[in-house]
């Protein structure tokens, strides 16, 4: 139970800075209409708050580049979203929590999409690791899985893979209604917090906790 940890007073404690990419509905993201940060993410780091009194100060950051350039700068001490595998963590320098969220790949592509096959452009996110880089086709690299559809959509790419959970939250909208999704038999995608190290190892206990509570 959370509420076994002691709560709290914020003056207390001084506040864990976490990164939110930008452009990564529907794990992290601001609200267009409100300004306020959203996403499935930030509602559990609220949860946690409201909990234990732990508080968090959201960052928003465009790239992974520049996530990373804070962490080593000490400026983040928590990433929002990032693979659920334990080489990208140990490159990173970063501790994996638990994964909270898990979803299946989906190929996205315009109706009537034949393939993939030699020639076709891919669009993929500079940190995917579906198919573990072994890809049919010609690969562009961007920021984010919107950034990946909207390739797709615009016809910079032919095709992209994307989880079921980003699928569904961008499908709903009527100017994707030319788009298929195909469903794929690779490794679902699995999504984690990172903790920069030194890690806290009572934040990695009261975050594992709360997912394990989800």
């Amino acid at each position: 139970d959370l509420h076994s940890f002691p709560t709290r007073r914020s003056s207390d404690l001084e506040p864990y800075a976490v990164a939110i990419l930008e452009n990564h509905a529907p794990y992290q993201f601001i609200d267009d209409e409100t300004g306020e940060y959203r996403g499935i993410a930030v509602d559990i780091l609220n949860d946690v708050s409201q909990k234990t009194g732990l508080q968090f100060n959201f960052v928003l950051v465009k790239s992974w580049d520049e996530l990373f350039q804070l962490i080593n700068e000490d400026s983040i001490q928590i990433v929002a979203e990032m693979p659920y595998d334990y080489s990208f963590a140990a490159e990173r320098e970063l501790t994996m929590t638990r994964s909270y969220a898990s979803s299946p790949y989906v190929l996205l592509a315009r109706t009537g999409f034949q393939g993939p096959h030699s020639g076709q452009r891919l669009a993929l996110t500079n940190v995917s690791s579906y198919s573990d880089g072994y890809y049919v086709g010609d690969v562009s690299r961007y920021s984010s899985m919107e950034d990946c559809i909207e390739a797709v959509q615009s016809d910079e790419a032919d095709y992209t893979y994307v989880d079921l959970y980003t699928a569904q939250y961008f499908m709903g909208e009527s100017r994707y209604k030319s788009m298929e999704l195909i469903p794929q038999s690779y490794t679902p995608r699995s999504i984690c917090f990172g903790i920069a190290k030194p890690t806290s190892h009572e934040l990695l206990s009261i975050l594992n906790k709360s997912i394990n509570q989800l």
